[in-house]
């Protein structure tokens, strides 16, 4: 579902949708936050900035769409289930953990400020992690 392609970018793919969301919005973040809404409250938005176009990944009621916001909106019904789509983009972003916490850092930092924004970064993806790993579990 979601992979760090480097340089800012990231790759985004569910089922026949792909999208490449920048280093703008803080996207691991962003996708934890919306399966954890989903979890919390019965339905989670994310939305995922392209730099030229948006993607919106909407959870309801056991069902998944994404809206990509082009010059005319496209939607994407997602086939899969919820549960295993969450457990996806979990293992997607523990697995690669330290890469995700230096995504949006960059070299201009001098290494003080790098360090302490790494683990701000890593603070906070574990914390997520964590809290959408009891979702999972339970389900």
């Amino acid at each position: 579902m979601l992979k760090n392609n480097g340089h800012g970018w990231a790759l985004f793919t569910l089922e026949d949708f792909v999208g490449h969301p920048s280093y703008i919005d803080a996207t691991p973040i962003i996708l934890l936050d919306t399966f954890i809404e989903y979890y919390e409250n019965g339905h989670g938005v994310g939305v995922f900035d392209e730099e030229g176009s948006t993607f919106i990944l909407v959870l309801i009621e056991y069902e998944a769409n994404v809206i990509h916001r082009l010059d005319k909106n496209i939607l994407y019904s997602i086939d899969s289930d919820v549960d295993d789509l969450a457990k996806e983009a979990y293992n997607d972003i523990a697995e690669h953990i330290e890469e995700w916490a230096k995504w949006d850092i960059f070299e201009e930092l001098d290494s003080d400020e790098w360090e302490k924004e790494y683990k701000k970064n890593m603070d906070l993806l574990n914390d997520k992690l964590k809290k959408l790993k009891v979702y999972i579990d339970k389900n």
